[in-house]
């Protein structure tokens, strides 16, 4: 039996917030976002390595550590004081579709182990 993949809401708009502009991570936004939702908004350094995203987005390395520590700056990726990577602004944008009270049946997994 298949394990069913989880979902990520990415607004068609993304490249057109203001915050994605001025960041200039456009090219790594929509994979830095399906890390996350991978993660469960609980990344890790190894999970956001911007040697492993060159690979998959075929970019530049520098390319990518710019575009993720942009991202950072302008507070699109926060770190908590557990250590974790997250997009502030989760909640907002990516609404978990199941009914209240249900609960995951898979434990948090990281993105690239």
């Amino acid at each position: 039996m298949a394990r069913s993949r989880p979902w990520l809401r990415l607004d068609a708009n993304y490249m057109s917030n203001p915050i994605v502009r001025l960041a200039g991570c456009a090219a790594v936004y929509p994979w830095v976002l399906a890390v996350l939702k991978q993660t469960g908004n609980e990344a890790e350094d190894m999970d956001l390595d911007p040697r492993i995203c060159g690979m998959d987005l075929g970019l530049p390395v520098e390319v990518v550590e710019a575009q993720i520590k942009s991202m950072q700056k302008h507070g699109l990726l926060i770190r908590g004081e557990d250590g974790f990577w997250r997009d502030p602004a989760w909640n907002e944008h990516q609404i978990d579709p199941r009914m209240a009270g249900v609960t995951r049946s898979q434990p948090r997994q990281s993105a690239n182990r």
